[in-house]
């Protein structure tokens, strides 16, 4: 739900976009090194981990992508 208001904010205002999704970015990986200090079940730290992941590379793909725009709303929407 959260990746989907991001992806929605990415369009329209990706420069308030950045900031959250780092933001987003900070709490997850605090979550995952907090479940693994904890010593958690390997699934639940992967699961978290693989979050991880696929929000970073979300945040490269929409900040190449809106700085080739040069940071302004796509005409298609």
């Amino acid at each position: 739900m959260g990746g989907a208001a991001l992806s929605r904010l990415w369009d329209t205002h990706p420069k308030l976009a950045f900031p959250l999704h780092v933001f987003s970015l900070g709490v997850i990986g605090w979550v995952t090194i907090g479940v693994w200090a904890q010593g958690s079940s390997w699934v639940a730290v992967s699961i978290l981990a693989f979050l991880f992941v696929f929000d970073v590379a979300s945040l490269v793909i929409a900040t190449i992508d809106a700085a080739q725009r040069g940071w302004s709303k796509s005409d298609g929407m």
